[in-house]
């Protein structure tokens, strides 16, 4: 099985991580959103999209290059990281949006990731 996994991971580096947890034994390419080519993801039989989740949702990024994409039959998974719990963890709107395009959406999932967002940061001596 031919697997690609998109993954935009920007603040601390988590969703790579999980990323590179997956693919740690399997063949699989991983790329950026911008990095993907729409007509080429028909080579891949199934294709995973995820990013950490800011303001409790998924990268700006996904959600376009998913808007830009027709693949009638081919599978695919969302996942996250995030320091909200998984039950206030929303992945409905890129789902939709995949099933739209014909994707067969075979599940979701979040892992817990590092918030340093809102922290009062302090110089040395403070």
């Amino acid at each position: 099985m031919k697997t690609l996994i998109i993954c935009e991971s920007i603040h601390n580096g988590d969703t790579r991580k999980i990323v590179e947890a997956m693919v740690n034994d399997l063949n699989v390419v991983v790329k950026r959103p911008a990095e993907v080519d729409a007509v080429r993801l028909r080579e891949y039989d199934l294709t995973g999209f995820g990013s950490g989740l800011h303001n409790g949702k998924l990268h700006p990024h996904l959600l376009k290059l998913a808007q830009n994409m027709s693949m009638v039959g081919k599978a695919a998974f969302v996942f996250s990281t995030s320091s909200i719990p998984w039950s206030q963890v929303k992945h409905d709107q890129l789902k939709k949006l995949l099933v739209l395009k014909g994707f067969r959406v075979m599940g979701d999932f979040n892992c817990k990731g590092w918030n340093t967002y809102g922290r009062k940061r302090h110089s040395e001596g403070e």
